[in-house]
């Protein structure tokens, strides 16, 4: 493979990588933008895990005997969001433009649907989504692991906020508009370390005690850049891997007859389509500014590798997407951050009110003598205890019950903090599924539900463009860097049933032209007419009743191998297909204009309400042609259906019928 190879560095472009990339990190950690991230990211999951007081709050609670309550909001909010996307999660998908062609698109499609089951990407986006509702922001990078197969395989790795780090001064959602840099974070192994980066063996193994060997390594601009695992006596490393943008001089190459636009950077390359601009008047360059992107691993201070281009020249693009429920300019916030302080003022609220009903609940006893104690602690023991019963001769002759105060407005505050969540959050109690106060309709009902998935679609909305984006680089290297061969292509297309009946038509028409004739059905043989018989001279007859026998027994050769020659011919035009199939693919490369990335619905739920509304508008208006219909459904073969549907509507009456109409 031509990408992803490290660049082989002298000692002062090491260097300067080095000190590109330490300042890099000085950057974003430095960057209040930042660390004001990080902190709601933290706060966030401790609230979505259960951990709403703070450790002073908890002990201050305890030493005045008031064991601190925690309800949950925060929970139960992410798992009703996350459940609505699982509800209605969508496929990337390829849809053709006006110059595209629908059966490259739907290969495309199955070929990206093929490559995210082997990256596991179904279970990965579910944890993208749902890191994003807890943390504000969580992203999803993609690599090419080119060991597992001819081509390499897709890998996909999603990072929660907290150990990914980028350009602080970026202002838009999708990295590629101004974002310099982005920096992840992760933990490995010492030994994994030494095995990935043999040459940096003898640094990492220095005869010197093992913190000595830190204070030399590791820089001073990050904490913690390595840890210990008790369990199994291993010392871990934090490695950063940078991806960053160096500007350097292109050329922009547009080719009109294909309609596409291509930026080189590569000096034999730029100095070949100069000279062919001079030959050929459809092609025109341009000097540009482009970007060379690199991909920079740190381990400590120590610089393991740099890869220019680990994708190759033609893809430039960050390999990682981010997605954010809500973004504004620069800032990421998302559900918990608006409810995580109702709900530390309702556990504020809930545990003052059972505070004061404990110290409330008994208002005590007035009595006329109090000089028998042993009755005294008898009523000051069991005096809330139901049926008591209280003897007035053993307390003077009298006893009368101190009314309590009245219950504190803290418990009705923490009700309404309570409420204030449901609010701001959007996600009513139709749509948690909770009884709602007053018995409603079931249209009510869903109309409720609708309303409260209404108010997140805006976060849907955030992660399906995230999905698109991610779509658009994988279509990308698919088309340029060969990651599926074509025999995996192929293969691909066989088992998806992916080839029309247009296109075996076609093949099979052009082979019949090309070998002269057709492969006839059998037809029952005929009897010879006796008119014909008796024009025969009797002393012909014994001859032509032996080429008459000859005929009939090659005919009914073919009648019985007609079956064999017919898989055969029907191998042969599948296969042609294919490759007419293979070639469109290839054409469809050429042009920038061809096709497009989108996410269409694909859990079961999300289709059903689909066809449940269109039954619905077609019930009262009566306006929806089948097609449409068809469409909504999960038949495999529905665009052949659709398609000899509109054959069926488009051709002429019977002549009958016009007749008919005529009378």
């Amino acid at each position: 493979m031509s990408y992803g190879v490290p660049t082989r560095l002298t000692d002062e472009k090491r260097n300067a990588i080095l000190a590109r990339c330490k300042e890099y990190i000085q950057h974003t950690e430095t960057s209040s933008r930042q660390s004001d991230k990080l902190h709601r990211a933290a706060l966030n999951q401790d609230f979505y895990r259960g951990a709403q007081w703070t450790r002073e709050e908890w002990e201050i609670y305890r030493k005045n005997g008031v064991e601190p309550i925690t309800i949950n909001r925060c929970l139960p909010t992410v798992r009703l969001i996350t459940g609505l996307y699982i509800q209605s999660k969508q496929d990337i998908i390829v849809r053709p433009n006006r110059r595209g062609s629908e059966a490259v698109a739907k290969v495309l499609s199955e070929i990206i649907k093929h490559a995210q089951n082997a990256a596991g990407a179904e279970r990965l986006y579910v944890d993208l989504f749902r890191l994003g509702v807890i943390e504000n922001e969580s992203y999803i990078e993609l690599t090419i692991d080119p060991n597992k197969t001819d081509g390499g395989q897709f890998e996909l790795d999603v990072y929660e906020s907290l150990d990914v780090s980028l350009d602080p001064d970026a202002k838009y959602y999708d990295l590629e508009k101004d974002t310099k840099y982005v920096i992840l974070r992760k933990w490995r192994d010492k030994e994994e370390i030494n095995l990935l980066y043999p040459d940096l063996h003898d640094r990492l193994n220095r005869p010197m005690g093992y913190d000595d060997y830190l204070s030399s390594v590791v820089d001073t601009l990050c904490e913690d850049h390595t840890e210990y695992d008790e369990e199994t006596g291993r010392y871990r490393y934090k490695v950063r891997t940078i991806y960053w943008k160096e500007p350097v001089k292109g050329l922009r190459v547009t080719s009109k007859q294909h309609l596409k636009t291509e930026t080189l950077q590569n000096e034999a390359d730029m100095r070949r389509a100069r000279q062919l601009a001079k030959q050929d008047n459809t092609i025109t360059v341009q000097d540009v500014i482009t970007y060379r992107l690199h991909k920079s691993v740190l381990i400590g201070d120590l610089l393991a590798e740099d890869i220019v281009n680990p994708f190759g020249d033609r893809i430039t693009e960050f390999p990682v997407f981010r997605f954010a429920p809500h973004f504004d300019n620069g800032y990421v916030f998302g559900v918990l951050d608006s409810i995580r302080s109702l709900n530390k003022e309702e556990n504020i609220n809930r545990t003052q009110a059972t505070r004061h009903l404990n110290q409330t609940v008994n208002g005590g006893w007035k009595i006329a003598d109090g000089s028998n104690k042993q009755a005294v602690n008898k009523l000051q023991n069991y005096g809330a205890v139901p049926g008591l019963i209280i003897d007035e001769s053993e307390y003077g002759g009298k006893v009368e019950k101190i009314e309590p105060s009245r219950l504190s407005d803290h418990f009705l505050l923490g009700e309404q903090s309570s409420m204030d969540v449901k609010e701001v959050s959007g996600l009513n109690d139709a749509t948690h599924g909770y009884e709602t106060a007053r018995a409603e309709s079931g249209r009510a009902l869903i109309l409720k539900q609708q309303q409260g998935r209404i108010s997140v679609e805006t976060i849907f909305a955030n992660f399906y463009h995230t999905l698109e984006k991610l779509g658009q680089f994988m279509l990308k290297c698919i088309q340029h860097l060969d990651v599926y061969t074509d025999e995996e292509i192929e293969a691909v297309i066989g088992q998806s049933g992916l080839l029309s009946q247009k296109h075996l038509r076609e093949a099979e028409q052009i082979l019949m032209t090309h070998v002269g004739g057709g492969l006839p059905v059998p037809q029952p043989l005929p009897s010879i007419p006796p008119e014909a018989m008796a024009q025969i001279r009797p002393d012909d007859l014994p001859n032509v009743l032996d080429q008459v026998e000859a005929g009939l027994r090659g005919a009914r050769m073919y009648a019985q191998e007609y079956p064999q020659l017919r898989e055969t011919l029907d191998d042969a035009v599948r296969e042609f297909a294919v490759s007419l199939l293979m070639q469109e693919l290839k054409d469809a490369y050429l042009s920038d204009y061809s096709l497009t990335i989108t996410t269409s619905p694909s859990s079961p739920t999300s289709r059903l309400s689909t066809f449940a509304e269109l039954e619905a508008i077609q019930e009262k208006y009566g306006i929806i042609p089948p097609d449409i219909f068809i469409e909504a459904t999960d038949l495999p073969n529905k665009d052949e259906i659709i398609a000899r549907l509109r054959q069926a509507q488009s051709a002429p009456p019977p002549a009958a019928a016009l007749q008919g109409g005529a009378a």
